[in-house]
């Protein structure tokens, strides 16, 4: 007995949802790798997300880790610095000034008491100066050193890079598109079904054929694969369609996994 299937067989149902699942994330899945960014919640929990490689908060995540714990040049250590620079500076002009003035020859009397070296206050002066910026810069850089021993570890870790196959937009896309691909095989499976032969066996003999007859009697059980059943050109394609996906989906997976 010939029957028309108009249902899509369980197998057939779920093969094509993964390969077209499969296909469709593939190809709408990120081709650049992305950074794997671990940020600390704060709760002991990390959480970790990719980044494209190109994105601009990447850049400015990677200044602000290099700059983690180094040292900042705050503006009085600037200041500092340029006192006791300065400070130096003066007193070392204030003794090179009084040599090439003492380098004259004097006369003076016996009785006469030595004055202070006029330039001998300005040299104390000066260095003093510059000896207390110089012991503000040390405090400064100690308190400093101090506050970068007591840093945790950064909030913020950069991951390895990685091949993403997948994110949510792909996800969601390709579970669509298979829902989609699924309900148009099954309207075209109820348009153009498939022919399908059940196994026949002959009526039983009935018991009013003649003794002549009787004779030459013989119940007859026709296969199904003795008969063979031309399809419709609708549904010889949809088979094709169905052999295909499976076998793109197997090749695109492969591929992925050589470019690894």
């Amino acid at each position: 007995m010939i029957i028309q299937q108009r249902r899509m067989t369980a197998v057939d149902t779920v093969l094509v949802f993964f390969s077209v699942f499969v296909l469709v994330s593939l190809l709408a899945s990120p081709r650049s790798p992305r950074q794997i960014v671990e940020v600390d919640s704060g709760n002991g929990e990390t959480i970790a997300y990719g980044v494209a490689l190109d994105h601009a908060d990447l850049s400015r995540i990677r200044v602000r880790l290099d700059n983690y714990g180094q040292p900042t040049q705050h503006r009085l250590l600037g200041t500092n610095r340029w006192i006791a620079e300065t400070s130096r500076l003066y007193a070392a002009g204030a003794e090179s000034l009084w040599k090439d003035r003492s380098s004259q020859p004097t006369i003076q009397q016996v009785s006469h008491q030595v004055p202070a070296v006029p330039h001998h206050a300005a040299i104390a002066g000066w260095s003093r100066i510059a000896d207390e910026a110089e012991l503000r810069i040390a405090q400064m850089n100690q308190h400093q050193s101090q506050q970068i021993e007591k840093l945790p570890p950064p909030p913020v870790k950069l991951g390895p890079v990685v091949s993403v196959p997948w994110t949510w937009r792909s996800t969601f896309l390709a579970t669509t598109l298979a829902i989609l691909m699924l309900l148009i095989l099954m309207l075209w499976q109820y348009i153009s079904p498939t022919l399908a032969m059940t196994e026949m066996e002959a009526p039983p003999r009935p018991d009013n054929v003649e003794p002549s007859s009787a004779a030459h009697w013989m119940p007859v059980r026709v296969l199904p694969q003795w008969i063979d059943l031309h399809q419709s050109i609708g549904c010889q394609c949809r088979r094709l369609l169905m052999a295909a996906l499976p076998i793109a989906a197997f090749l695109g997976i492969l591929a992925t996994i050589i470019s690894l």
